[in-house]
């Protein structure tokens, strides 16, 4: 690994993820200094940081030149949880246009590394979908799955900015959802919703990652300024009859042809539109390869995709 001293900028640095990598970075004697953006305060003290409370769709490079920032991490982004269809577009212009503003931001800067965190919901729920996805299949998410489409455009988005900018490295992380020991439990029932659905008896798998495993990952990256697309998710898979069992959900098993009109009238009646997207998710689940980068970091998951949601059970007391 590179002995340079790297000194790291996180925007979103109070959320979920942004929190537990500051505190792994924290402990890293190769990170000279900390930076952080976020409208939020932080939620536990960190050495060696300046502490920004700013909204990134506002300009962060002068910011960024005054600590010569090299390494970038965006994790500002869109929330799933934004109740109505409406306010989802809204929130989520807001979350690509602060995007390609801090990219532009990091043009100015001279910030030599940008790594961005997606999601494994850019490549769609669609019947064809290979499993398992590598990095080289299609990135095409529906665009009636708000969140999903969202997360495609800011991925699509950071893929033209590393083509116009190819003197800068970037990064993209195409996680499937992350899971840990965290204080999320107020979360719980928007994470996993009190019943899921089902289609025609079908039994579909799912993966998740273990919060630990993606910033060990991110750490090992921001050290090595390592560039490219990677999808990042556990070990094995859980299926829906166990996720369900598991975390104490009901399951509504429904044939096709009853299963979308209800889902529909589900999402009207919710003004979220989501709740075909979530058949289709049911019915073609993502399931992602991470051989690339075990190939390019020989990276070894601490946690499979069951463990991670056990250890997100365990804790929350689902």
């Amino acid at each position: 690994m590179t002995e340079t001293p790297k000194v790291v900028a996180i925007t979103g640095a109070s959320g979920y993820i942004g929190t537990r990598l500051l505190q792994r970075l924290e402990e890293n004697r190769s990170v000279k200094e900390l930076v952080s953006f976020d409208i939020k305060p932080l939620l536990f003290p960190i050495y060696n940081i300046t502490v920004y409370r700013w909204d990134v769709v506002q300009p962060i490079d002068d910011k960024l030149r005054r600590h010569q920032v090299d390494t970038l991490v965006h994790l500002a982004g869109p929330s799933r949880y934004v109740p109505s269809l409406r306010e989802q577009r809204q929130f989520f212009r807001q979350n690509l246009d602060a995007l390609n503003g801090t990219l532009n931001s990091c043009v100015k800067a001279g910030v030599r590394h940008v790594i961005y965190v997606s999601s494994h919901q850019v490549y769609g729920a669609f019947p064809d979908n290979p499993a398992p996805l590598s990095e080289l299949a299609v990135a095409r998410c529906d665009e009636n799955a708000p969140f999903g489409y969202a997360n495609l455009e800011s991925d699509l988005a950071v893929q033209d900015f590393a083509e116009r900018r190819p003197e800068i490295k970037v990064t993209i992380l195409r996680a499937c959802t992350v899971l840990g020991t965290s204080d999320r439990a107020e979360q719980a029932d928007r994470i996993f919703p009190l019943r899921f659905w089902g289609v025609g008896g079908g039994n579909p798998p799912f993966q998740f990652l273990h919060e630990a495993d993606l910033t060990r990952i991110m750490e090992d990256i921001i050290q090595r300024g390592t560039p490219g697309v990677f999808n990042v998710a556990g070990e094995g898979v859980v299926f829906l009859q166990e996720l369900a069992e598991l975390t104490h959900r009901r399951l509504i098993q429904l044939p096709s042809f009853l299963a979308y009109p209800a889902a529909w009238l589900f999402g009207k009646l919710l003004s979220s539109g989501s709740g075909a997207a979530e058949l289709d998710a049911a019915r073609y689940p993502i399931i992602m390869s991470s051989g690339k980068i075990k190939q390019t970091l020989g990276y070894r998951f601490n946690h499979t995709s069951m463990e991670a949601l056990m250890a997100f059970v365990n804790y929350t007391g689902m």
